[in-house]
C-alpha cells in the first residue's frame, strides 16, 4: 500500500490569490458580473495576472474555458434536439432520468428505498433525485453524500458496492454513538461529454459536472448547487452530525466529489454546511485540463493550498490510469494519473492528510503502477469498473471498512 502523509498546511483556502494579499476580482463569464464576491476557488488565479490576457478567458466573446471556472459554463444536457449515446451505447435524449432505489443485481444484498427524494432545481427548473437511506432511531449520524461515475446512476449504492449494507450499522460514529449512517446517493444529470476542450456532439450520459469549477457558496454549477440543497434539506431535517458531512465518488463521480469537497471543507453551503472528508475510488486531479494532450486552458491555473482528508484508492492498472505511461498508452485525459495527483496532493498543494492505497485486480495492495505490457485496456477498464468492496473483482477483500474508519476518525 502507498501512503502519503505530509505536514500542516501552511496557508489556509481564503479565496486569495496565492502570493497575493487581497482578494483577486476578475470578470465573470458573462463579460459582466466579478467572480468570485462569494470567496470560491475562482478567485485563485496567479498574481498579476490579467483575465484579459489569458487564452479564452470566459470573459471573450465564444470563449470555452479559461483558467478560473475551467469550462466556462456547465456542460450542455442530452436532449431529442442532441442526443447523447452513452458508454453502454444507449441513446439518450433527456436531460434527467430519475433513479429506482432499489437493488436489481444479482448476487448483492436485496435493499428497496423507493421512491428517490427529488425536487426541481431552484434556477433551471429541472428534475433532481437523489437515493436516500435514514437508518431508525433516534440520534445524530454522520452523513455519506455520494457521486457515481459516467453512465452510472444513484442505484450505484445497492448493485455495486456494500455501502447501502453497512450503512444500517456501521459504527461511524468516533465518540461512541449511535451506530450506521445516513446514506445519500445524487442521481447526475444526463450530459455532452467533453472531447478535449469542447463538448462532444454526441457521446455523454448520467454525470455530475466537473469541469465547471464554479465553487463559490452561490456555485452557478446546477451539480454544486443541488448538492448544496441536498446536505442542507437532510441536516435541516435533523438526525445528522454536521461535523461528520463526508462524501464518497467513483470515476467522474471521484472528480467531482474531490473538487466539491475542496470546496466545501472551506466554504460552506448555504445552509452553513461543511465537508469533514472525502474517500473516493478511481480518480484523478480535479484541477487538471480537459484534453488528451496537454489541456493547459481549461486547467486551473493557481490552485489554492489544500487541507481536506482523502482517502484515495485505484488500481495499479486503471483505466482512470495509474501513471504517465498508462495515460499515454490508453489515450486518457491529462487529468487522468492517479500517482501524479497524489504526488501534486501532497506536495505542491500541501494536504497534510492523504491515504494513498494502490491496489491490484484481486485487491492486493502495491507499491508501483503495473507496466503498459501488462495493463492492456481489458484489464484497465474490468479494474476501473469493479469498485474495491470485494465482490465485483470477486477477492473477497472489502475496503469500504478502511474508507470509512479514515472518514469516522475526521470531523469538523
Amino acid at each position: 500500500m502507498v501512503v502519503s502523509r505530509m505536514g500542516m498546511v501552511a496557508l489556509a483556502w481564503t479565496g486569495l490569490a496565492l502570493g497575493c494579499g487581497r482578494p483577486v476580482e476578475l470578470p465573470g463569464p458573462d463579460g459582466g458580473s466579478k467572480v468570485p464576491k462569494d470567496g470560491g476557488m475562482d478567485a485563485g488565479v496567479d498574481a498579476g495576472t490579467d483575465a484579459g490576457s489569458m487564452p479564452e478567458a470566459c470573459a471573450a466573446p465564444g470563449a470555452v474555458c479559461d483558467g478560473r471556472t475551467g469550462l466556462c459554463s456547465t456542460l450542455p444536457a442530452c436532449s431529442s434536439a442532441k442526443p447523447c449515446t452513452d458508454l453502454t451505447g444507449r441513446t439518450v435524449t433527456t436531460a434527467f432520468t430519475a433513479p429506482r432505489c432499489r437493488t436489481l443485481a444479482p448476487g448483492r444484498p436485496s435493499f428497496n428505498d423507493s421512491p428517490p427524494r427529488t425536487w426541481s432545481d431552484s434556477v433551471t427548473g429541472e428534475d433532481r433525485a437523489a437515493c436516500v437511506f435514514r437508518p431508525p432511531g433516534a440520534g445524530l449520524r454522520p452523513l455519506v453524500l455520494y457521486f457515481h461515475g459516467w453512465s452510472g446512476t444513484a442505484d450505484v449504492i445497492y448493485n455495486s458496492t456494500l455501502l447501502r449494507q453497512k450503512a444500517a450499522t456501521f459504527p461511524m460514529n468516533g465518540d461512541g454513538g449511535v451506530n450506521g449512517f445516513v446514506l445519500a446517493s445524487d442521481q447526475g444529470r444526463n450530459l455532452l461529454m467533453p472531447v478535449g476542450e469542447v463538448a462532444s456532439q454526441t457521446g455523454g450520459g448520467t454525470a455530475h459536472d466537473a469541469y465547471f469549477r464554479s465553487t463559490g457558496a452561490l456555485s452557478t454549477n446546477p451539480d454544486f448547487r443541488n448538492a448544496d440543497r441536498l446536505i442542507d434539506e437532510l441536516v435541516a431535517a435533523g438526525g445528522i452530525d454536521p461535523g461528520r458531512i463526508y462524501v464518497m465518488g467513483w470515476s467522474n463521480g471521484a472528480f467531482f466529489a474531490q473538487l466539491y469537497a475542496f470546496s466545501r471543507h472551506v466554504i460552506a453551503t448555504p445552509g452553513g454546511n461543511r465537508v469533514a472528508a472525502a474517500a473516493v475510488y478511481s480518480g484523478g486531479d480535479p484541477f487538471a485540463g480537459i484534453g488528451v494532450d496537454d489541456g493547459t486552458r481549461c486547467a486551473f491555473k493557481s490552485v489554492p493550498m489544500l487541507q481536506l482528508p482523502v482517502f484515495f484508492v485505484h488500481r495499479d492498472c486503471d483505466s482512470a490510469t495509474c501513471d504517465e505511461a498508462q495515460r499515454v498508452a490508453l489515450g486518457r485525459p491529462v487529468s487522468n494519473n492517479a500517482t501524479a495527483w497524489m504526488a501534486r496532493l501532497t506536495g505542491e498543494l500541501g494536504d497534510g492528510d492523504v491515504t494513498h492505497v494502490m491496489l491490484d485486480a484481486a485487491a492486493q495492495p502495491r507499491t508501483s503502477c503495473a507496466p503498459t505490457s501488462s495493463c492492456t485496456s481489458d484489464l484497465a477498464g474490468s479494474n476501473h469498473l469493479n469498485w474495491p468492496d470485494g465482490v465485483g473483482d470477486g477477492s473477497g477483500r472489502d475496503w469500504e471498512p478502511a474508507m470509512l474508519e479514515f472518514l469516522r476518525a475526521r470531523h469538523l
